[in-house]
């Protein structure tokens, strides 16, 4: 789901995560979805910081799954400011 407000854009997940299928993903991916469960919503930066790996690969791993829907993004003004997972 897509919604739009003001200049902010946000896309939802729209699948559930389980403790089995977290292990399913290469390990960055893990990584990335474990972090976001202990901050529930965070930046790039916060992330790279929890894990102490470059921001590109965070950012693209992290892109990745939001395109599979397993974490949401919010948008604000054309630039990427959160992932979540829910």
């Amino acid at each position: 789901m897509l919604l739009s407000a003001n200049t902010k854009t946000t896309i939802f997940p729209k699948k559930k995560l389980s403790v089995a299928n977290i292990f399913e993903f290469p390990p960055l991916m893990q990584k990335i979805i474990l972090a976001l469960l202990h901050l529930e919503r965070a930046s790039i930066k916060k992330i790279v910081e929890e894990l102490d790996i470059s921001s590109d690969e965070v950012f693209k791993s992290a892109m990745e799954l939001v395109e599979l829907g397993y974490i949401g993004k919010q948008e604000k003004h054309g630039e990427i400011i959160l992932f979540y997972v829910e």
